[in-house]
C-alpha cells in the first residue's frame, strides 16, 4: 500500500486534541492514549479525562454551548423511558438491554457495533 495514503488514513483516525486538534500520543500505558487516565495535549496544554471508561472529549465551552440541547435530549429520552441510574445497565449495552424496554431496538444496534468491531476496526488496524 502506498505508503503516503496509510500515513494520511493513521493521521485520519489519531487521537486529537478537542481544543487545538494537534495529535495526541501516548503516555507511560504501553496500549497507547486510550487506556491512560487522561491525555495532556503536548500543544496547548489541555486535558481530556478518562471517567470509568468514558472520555470527556467536550472543552468547558463546548460543553457550555450543548449544555441546553443536552438538557432536553435527556429530558425526552427520559420522558420515552430510556435510561437508567446504574452504571450497569449502560455498561450492559449494546449487548443487553437491562430495562427490557427496547430489546429490539439495541439488538439492532448491537449487530452493528459487533459489525464495526469485526470488520472496520481490524481494517484500520491492518492499514496502519
Amino acid at each position: 500500500m502506498n505508503t503516503t495514503l496509510v500515513h494520511a488514513r493513521q493521521q485520519a483516525f489519531a487521537l486529537r486534541c478537542m481544543n487545538c486538534s494537534s495529535s495526541l500520543h501516548g503516555g507511560p500505558s504501553s496500549l497507547g492514549p486510550l487506556f491512560e487516565s487522561s491525555i495532556c495535549c503536548p500543544v496547548c496544554g489541555n486535558m481530556m479525562v478518562n471517567e470509568h471508561g468514558i472520555w470527556n472529549a467536550l472543552s468547558p465551552e463546548r460543553e457550555a454551548y450543548y449544555s441546553d440541547f443536552v438538557r432536553q435530549y435527556e429530558d425526552i429520552r427520559r420522558q420515552e423511558g430510556r435510561g437508567a441510574a446504574s452504571a450497569e445497565y449502560y455498561l450492559a449495552l449494546p449487548f443487553r438491554d437491562l430495562s427490557g424496554k427496547f430489546s429490539r431496538q439495541w439488538r439492532v444496534r448491537a449487530q452493528t457495533y459487533r459489525y464495526l468491531l469485526a470488520e472496520l476496526l481490524p481494517r484500520l488496524r491492518s492499514a496502519g
